[in-house]
């Protein structure tokens, strides 16, 4: 967490590709801020890399976004595959609250 400019949870409203390299953004709409100036509707880019990630529509997705934007298959998670999510978004509503 103390690596992200800004940490949310999300659902993926919309995505696209970005030129040919494999590139791609999403747009999500938040639903929990944690850390950082997050908007009620943010964007992603994730760049064509060993740590790729495909953005699933209607989805929800815990993002710990970098500079620029940028995450990846570690810094964006499906909440589908969080064993305990109820528990981890605890912890991250207590962390916020402290302003960690």
């Amino acid at each position: 967490m103390s690596n992200a400019e800004k940490v949310y949870l999300g659902r993926i409203i919309s995505s696209q590709m970005l030129g040919s390299k494999g590139h791609m953004s999403a747009t999500l709409k938040v639903a929990e801020k944690y850390r950082g100036a997050v908007f009620d509707l943010e964007e992603v880019v994730q760049r064509n890399s060993s740590c790729s990630l495909y953005f699933t529509l209607n989805e929800e997705y815990l993002v710990f976004e970098g500079r620029n934007g940028e995450v990846n298959q570690c810094s964006m998670r499906n909440t589908q595959h969080f064993r305990d999510l109820e528990n981890q978004l605890k912890a991250l509503r207590a962390i916020a609250k402290l302003g960690i």
